[in-house]
């Protein structure tokens, strides 16, 4: 237990590094994380808390590193610099290769993924949040309301459900958390017409594993099923080797009382190899104003392309009505900062799979920082901290 907590311990703790932000505003929030952190943690004051803090990041940091290493393809060289990054400007390591090998250095303007993902847990109407959690109960109430959603077909509340899923047509199917996010649990699933493996995120399996593998995982959250939706043709992305259609993730913003906003949006391909994580897709930034695309991006890769904005790639198809989409969406969670909406493009038009809270701030802004564009997301936040003091 000790083990597994310091394995998913959040660094940097209270999201500050040895340096301080440059900018005023990025600073207010930077506190504004760090008291709402403590705050939950009352035996410790903020000072002796601030110390422990970087004492963990100090010795937690190499652990970390290390398992981005093979994947990632890191050197020592990079691993030392991403350790000095996470320690002096408060990053995760993710973020800080992710900024390295793109950018070459680390955008000091920019809030950092810890202290976004901290005061959208603080900030917005918790209700509201706590719907959004909910995959099934929210598509139900955009279903309600005339939007496009992707069905569900099954939910998988324990291993009593099981049969009903391996009564299922052959086809090819999605299965993912109930209350995932990134990307976590969530495979595909083929059922091939006569029987023999079937394939999940990628990788031949028997029925019996299968069922074994779904006992031990149902003992801790419920899963959904629901159909893999084929991707509309001619998108100007790569194609995935198992037909997994390309997810455009439609970042809205509010501030308090206002319209929602597209904030960013970029479209994500999975890779081809055996792993699903959502960090392993390749990513394609889009210009919401003339729907063009920018210069790919692959964290495990380095890059490294030029990027001049505008950005001249080919113009994706329809991007109005996607856009439309997760504007009527966000009108349903009103009292929320930030809401990351994953739509699928499809033949029949552009279909909702779910929306999104507490969400990176590195993939949010990726069209800003990739550019040297600055983000409205501190003035976004700050507007609500400012109407909704921590």
């Amino acid at each position: 237990m000790v083990v597994r907590s310091l394995r998913t311990f959040p660094l940097p703790a209270d999201g500050w590094g040895l340096l301080p932000p440059r900018d005023p505003v990025i600073t207010a929030l930077h506190r504004a994380a760090g008291r709402s952190f403590w705050k939950r943690r009352r035996p410790l004051p903020p000072w002796a808390g601030g110390l422990a803090a970087k004492a963990a990041l100090a010795l937690l940091l190499p652990s970390r590193i290390r398992r981005l290493r093979r994947p990632w393809g890191l050197t020592l060289a990079e691993s030392a610099r991403i350790w000095a990054d996470c320690f002096l400007y408060g990053l995760t390591p993710y973020e800080a290769c992710l900024y390295r090998r793109e950018c070459g250095r680390i955008p000091r303007d920019f809030v950092s993924d810890r202290v976004a993902i901290m005061l959208q847990g603080a900030l917005g109407n918790m209700a509201q949040k706590d719907l959004l959690a909910d995959k099934v109960r929210f598509a139900d109430r955009l279903a309600q309301a005339g939007l496009a959603v992707v069905p569900t077909l099954l939910v998988l509340a324990g291993p009593d459900d099981i049969p009903s899923l391996t009564a299922l047509p052959p086809g090819r199917y999605f299965l993912k958390p109930v209350a995932g996010f990134a990307g976590s649990g969530a495979r595909p699933l083929i059922i091939p017409d006569a029987g023999g493996l079937l394939i999940q995120g990628g990788i031949p399996i028997t029925r019996a594993d299968l069922l074994t593998g779904l006992t031990a995982e149902l003992k801790h959250h419920s899963l959904m099923v629901q159909p893999m939706l084929e991707a509309a043709p001619d998108l100007p992305v790569d194609r995935h080797a198992a037909g997994i259609p390309p997810v455009l993730r439609v970042t809205t913003s509010r501030r308090p009382g206002g319209p929602a906003e597209i904030h960013g949006i970029h479209a994500a391909t999975a890779p081809d190899g055996m792993s699903f994580r959502w960090p392993r897709w390749r990513r394609y930034p889009i210009d919401p104003a003339t729907a063009s695309l920018g210069p790919p991006v692959i964290v495990t890769e380095t890059t490294r392309i030029p990027c001049v904005w505008p950005w001249a790639g080919p113009a994706w198809p329809g991007l109005d009505r996607v856009i439309q989409l997760a504007l009527d969406a966000a009108d349903h969670v009103p009292d929320i900062p930030l809401v990351g909406w994953d739509i699928v493009p499809t033949p029949a038009g552009p279909v909702i799979l779910e929306g999104n809270v507490h969400i990176g701030a590195c993939w949010a802004d990726l069209s800003y920082w990739l550019v040297g564009r600055p983000s409205p997301m501190a003035g976004v936040l700050h507007a609500w901290l400012e109407r909704y003091p921590l």
